[in-house]
């Protein structure tokens, strides 16, 4: 497995700058897409337009940066044109792209638990699996300081002695501790064959073994690292025609080895999509403010949608208004700054999503609830509700003894009542009972929480309007309503003073979520961003600080 080897013996980097400009020169396409200017519309129009001239959809490669957004373009494609999703078959990611070509199988991939084997032989409390979040998220977030070393070396395309003295970090253990974790990391992967999703592109992009496909579509290049890079570069080499499409001004992982700077210097024709259809313009007014900031940019002459929208800015986020038509993105630069926000809705009551994945009043206790107000109002209920509503309800009273286990024999679809349960299931509750003071193994919190929740009106079964997210987890989003709170954490406020560019996108990316109402919201610290308030950004429509 040579791509495990400390160094990186690549032919390709040996080869010289205009060699490889000239893999891209005379046949490639830069589409820069401002937010919600229909950059995957366009993406997916150039794909018409090859299969009208006879190319056939498996010689056509569409590079997303995330799982979901490759299956979004199958998705997009298989309705608008008349061929299966197999036949789209390089509509994938790059490391799926290495996957394939590498005829690896899925029990050659690192899985949770060779993580957690590692984990506990490193003494890394939480080594996550890098896969999965390269997978939803583009990159690895690992939070073990050594480890973030480590990817970002290989996403560089360097040592880990060259990416430690780059990074700077002064880690409890120094460089010794990062060979130890480097050493036993990659001979784990070794001894077992091993691969993570970094491997699989190493290697591919070693042996030079990509695909030829006539035509090659990369998206959301701004985000590539420099290992990505390359396995475009070997596509351009042996394409006819190349387009690569993003947007620099959204480049925000930079943190994770992104080289914006790659999308705006490739050779070839521009092409700069000019209308968004999601961007109001008091809106766009204070996103041009943003842009316009940073200093290294490609520039770009884009129009508004013809809605005004609106933009206001908040003391705090307990004046925004949460009564506003259509969903409600809270986004903040890093997670401590949304568990306040968390606490601020679990005071008043406030049902929400959490990073795209939980709500914040969990689905099992959900169902517990629903289950016993069905039997109070004289339903039925599923056998298996009621098997979840026991696990909130005491035993030795409420419950008799040894009615808390169920025959594995019953079917979960069986359906019960009040009586049932009594009769058959030990059941001792009156069934006049609200269900807090039946289901009294929920959290008392939870209780809490979620009886203010009934007594704002909240439906504790709906999909919450409300979401909180990261900047970087929003991308790619959009919602009706956008809160953006400025506060940044001390590391974010010095890499602002330092050079503001990588922030400045950070926040110019989560002012773009909105598609009509834009909600700004100061900090509640010494450190924020606070470019976005000045006032002149707002014109006419500028509204003073609620207080």
């Amino acid at each position: 497995m040579q791509h495990l080897s400390k160094k990186f013996p690549l032919e390709i980097q040996s080869t010289s700058k205009e060699e490889i400009r000239s893999y891209f020169e005379n046949k490639t396409t830069t589409i820069f897409g401002p937010p919600g200017t229909g950059k995957t519309h366009t993406l997916l129009s150039i794909v018409e337009k090859h299969l009208d001239e006879g190319y056939r959809p498996e010689e056509i490669g569409y590079f997303a940066y995330t799982k979901k957004a490759a299956n979004e373009a199958i998705d997009r494609a298989t309705s608008k044109f008349e061929y299966e999703e197999k036949d789209f078959e390089w509509f994938r990611t790059l490391h799926s792209m290495a996957f394939k070509q590498l005829n690896l199988t899925t029990k050659s991939v690192m899985k949770d638990r060779d993580y957690k084997i590692l984990g506990k032989t490193l003494q890394i409390k939480e080594f996550l699996n890098a896969n999965n979040q390269i997978e939803d998220n583009g990159q690895s977030m690992q939070k073990n300081p050594f480890m973030r070393i480590i990817e970002l070396a290989r996403n560089n395309m360097v040592n880990i002695d060259t990416q430690w003295r780059r990074s700077n970090e002064h880690v409890e253990g120094g460089f010794l501790e990062l060979e130890r974790i480097y050493d036993t990391y990659v001979d784990y992967k070794i001894e077992h064959e091993l691969y993570d999703f970094n491997d699989m592109l190493l290697e591919l992009v070693n042996e030079g073994v990509v695909p030829s496909l006539p035509v090659i579509i990369i998206d959301e290049a701004q985000d590539l690292s420099m290992l990505q890079w390359y396995a475009v570069i070997l596509l351009a080499k042996s394409t006819k025609h190349i387009y690569i499409a993003g947007d620099d001004d959204q480049a925000i992982f930079k943190w994770a080895g992104a080289i914006p700077e790659m999308l705006m210097r490739t050779p070839g024709n521009k092409k700069v999509l000019n209308q968004s259809f999601r961007i109001p313009k008091r809106v766009y007014d204070v996103a041009e403010s943003v842009a316009n900031k940073i200093k290294v940019r490609v520039k770009k002459e884009w129009s508004p949608t013809s809605m005004t929208g609106d933009v206001a800015h908040y003391s705090s986020i307990e004046y925004v208004p949460f009564n506003k038509d259509g969903e409600y993105y809270v986004l903040a630069r890093t997670k401590y700054v949304l568990q306040k926000v968390e606490e601020y809705f679990k005071r008043e009551g406030i049902i929400y999503n959490r990073f795209n994945k939980n709500k914040s009043i969990s689905e099992k206790v959900c169902y517990a609830i629903n289950c016993w107000n069905k039997l109070v109002n004289g339903d039925t209920i599923s056998l298996g509700g009621a098997k979840n509503m026991y696990k909130y309800i005491p035993g030795d009273g409420p419950i008799k003894r040894g009615f808390k286990t169920w025959d594995k024999a019953l079917e979960d679809d069986v359906v019960v009542s009040y009586n049932d349960l009594v009769n058959n299931h030990g059941l001792r509750v009156p069934k006049n009972l609200a269900w807090n003071d039946v289901l009294t193994l929920i959290n008392e919190d939870i209780i809490l929480y979620i009886r203010k929740c009934e007594r704002r009106g909240q439906d504790i079964n709906a999909i919450p309007k409300i979401k909180i997210l990261t900047i970087h987890g929003s991308k790619g989003g959009e919602a009706d309503n956008v809160v953006l709170l400025s506060e940044l954490s001390r590391k974010s406020h010095t890499s602002l003073l330092k050079n503001g560019d990588d922030e400045r996108r950070v926040f110019y990316t989560g002012i773009t979520r909105t598609k009509k109402n834009l909600f700004l919201v100061r900090s509640s610290n010494d450190y924020e961003y606070s470019e976005m308030f000045l006032r002149q950004n707002f014109g006419l429509n500028r509204r003073e600080y609620a207080d």
